[in-house]
């Protein structure tokens, strides 16, 4: 699985969530990703899934920061159901790291507020 938190240099802020699991999704199936007591509905198109706006996508990406494991569950296009867990050690480094070196408007309003 390959999970993104992408974000573009010069612009205000963008934390645009996605994730690929590896096989394509079944057409007009959810996928949920749980991070702890949050639940988020994704939408999905073939491999990938994405958070709805850039409301939940700030959401989700404060309860990664928080939280301990995040939950995927999602439908293949044979119709496996599938729940996969990931432990999120290490995501408030990558997040900082990735926050640093885009320098968006956001990151930089952030690292300043977090005193680096």
């Amino acid at each position: 699985m390959f999970f993104f938190v992408t974000q573009w240099s010069g612009e205000k802020g963008k934390n645009a969530v996605s994730l690929s699991n590896g096989y394509t999704f079944k057409p007009g199936s959810p996928v949920t990703l749980s991070v702890e007591e949050e639940e988020f509905d994704l939408f999905v198109r073939e491999e990938t899934a994405w958070t709805k706006d850039q409301a939940e996508d700030d959401a989700l990406i404060k309860d990664l920061r928080a939280g301990h494991s995040m939950i995927v569950k999602g439908v293949s296009s044979r119709g496996t159901e599938t729940a996969d867990t990931y432990n999120l050690d290490g995501i408030t480094g990558a997040y900082k790291a990735i926050t640093k070196e885009c320098k968006t408007e956001k990151a930089k309003k952030k690292t300043k507020e977090e005193g680096e």
